[in-house]
């Protein structure tokens, strides 16, 4: 636009534009989608002067980076108003992408999957599982108690509490963690965790029902239980009873038949000390944060023997104790099991009455840990002589004659192998016919 003004001529010159801006998104160099908008008209340059003069236009990239995010604030018209525009081969590309990023997140989906079936061996998860387990146990003991009758005839029941639609547990047969490993084979669209829950909270359902139903129905004696066991011994008590109240003929009993004579073999009051206590294996190889298990032996040798104590210690830089379990080898337990994750030390104590043992036994399991890298000795399993001192008693005194130390190699490299194996035409579990041969090969890398 121009004008005059005054005797000579005056130009006052006004140029007027739009602001187009187009984003172009790019995937390993290739177009993969554009976005634009064209803003409302503005003002893009004037010039004022007394003869003829030339508009300097203002600078696009300028005036777009100057009102991005301020003044005009183009940024938010531009996320609400832009059109976008995919490339002409937009379907294939679209597809391509959509297979890459769908095997990427099933890589992470197994990752997640691994973990998880990693964490029920060792750590909160596996802690976690066993309270499920043990509270599931506890339920199934408190039904079993309360309805002997309803379990041994109601199939529902027993299949809910006992079969194959239990509660799922971590318990021997690790039902939770194949329900892991079966997804990590075979990874589904989604996370299995939903499924998990599902499964729980309709297995809990069906077996709450089921005895909500028996427990109303005793309230309303419409239903009466009762344990064999004491109706038996009930009955077996009116019988005596009866007979005691009957008249019976005088009978000659036959003599008494001597009982045997048995021969006691003593042991010399001056045995030697023939007692070992060794690691089983002497040497266990561990991949660093992973999981394996020693256990305490005692060998009686040629000495009998009635009570043992265990006072241990381990490396706790390289292998880090995580559990303890005492066997029935020696029933009557006298200092519990107790072990120190932080100094490596661990400790029991047990015996036997009446009794004694003459061949070698599992003491204890010690669950333990790769934390870090030994090198090729290992981190040292050895016995303390100091308070509580290790030591083997028998009915002659002490006969601890030796303890030989174990070792854990701990190596820096990290592999897992998971497999699941389900075999058709068995009966339900736990059957002999699960126990099958199974042989599993692995070869190195271009082997």
């Amino acid at each position: 636009n121009s004008h005059s003004c005054g005797f000579n001529r005056c130009y006052d010159r006004t140029a007027y534009g739009k602001l187009a801006i187009t984003l172009h998104a790019y995937f390993q160099d290739r177009l993969i989608m554009t976005r634009a908008l064209t803003y409302n008209e503005q003002v893009i340059g004037t010039c004022s002067a007394r003869s003829h003069c030339s508009i300097t236009y203002n600078n696009a990239i300028n005036e777009a980076s100057s009102q991005w995010e301020q003044g005009r604030n183009l940024k938010t018209q531009f996320e609400g108003g832009s059109s976008a525009h995919p490339p002409s081969d937009g379907a294939q590309l679209l597809q391509a992408v959509t297979l890459q990023v769908e095997q990427h997140l099933q890589q992470e989906q197994q990752r997640l999957y691994s973990k998880i079936i990693d964490g029920f061996d060792v750590g909160p998860l596996q802690v976690a599982a066993k309270r499920l387990s043990g509270a599931k146990a506890i339920l199934s003991a408190f039904i079993a108690l309360g309805l002997p009758r309803a379990l041994e005839r109601d199939e529902t029941l027993r299949s809910a509490l006992q079969g194959t639609d239990r509660i799922l547990d971590q318990d021997a047969e690790e039902r939770i963690a194949g329900f892991y490993t079966a997804a990590f084979l075979a990874p589904p669209t989604h996370n299995i965790r939903g499924d998990l829950l599902a499964e729980l909270t309709t297995r809990f359902n069906t077996l709450h029902k089921v005895t909500r139903d028996y427990l109303d129905r005793i309230n309303a004696q419409w239903y009466v239980e009762s344990h064999r066991l004491i109706e038996t011994t009930l009955n077996r008590l009116t019988l005596a009873h009866t007979l005691i109240h009957t008249t019976l003929p005088e009978i000659d009993p036959d003599p008494p038949t001597p009982e045997p004579e048995i021969t006691v073999t003593p042991i010399p009051p001056n045995a030697e000390k023939d007692a070992t206590i060794y690691v089983a294996p002497a040497s266990l190889t561990l991949r660093q944060g992973t999981g394996g298990s020693l256990s305490i032996m005692v060998n009686p040798g040629e000495t009998p023997i009635n009570g043992v104590q265990i006072h241990g210690k381990i490396d706790s830089t390289s292998v880090k104790i995580t559990g303890i379990h005492p066997t029935d080898g020696l029933p009557v337990i006298l200092d519990a099991p107790r072990f120190d994750a932080a100094t490596g030390t661990f400790s029991y104590s047990a015996g036997i009455l009446n009794q004694v043992i003459r061949e070698p036994i599992v003491l204890l399991t010690l669950d333990v840990q790769g934390v870090a890298p030994t090198g090729g000795q290992g981190a040292a399993v050895k016995f303390l002589t100091d308070y509580p001192p290790t030591n083997v008693s028998g009915p002659q005194g002490d006969l601890l004659r030796e303890t030989i130390p174990g070792r854990v190699i701990v190596t820096g490299e990290s592999t897992g192998l998971h497999g699941i194996i389900e075999l058709q035409g068995r009966p339900a579990k736990p059957n002999p016919a699960w126990a099958i041969p199974l042989q599993v090969q692995l070869f190195a890398a271009g082997a």
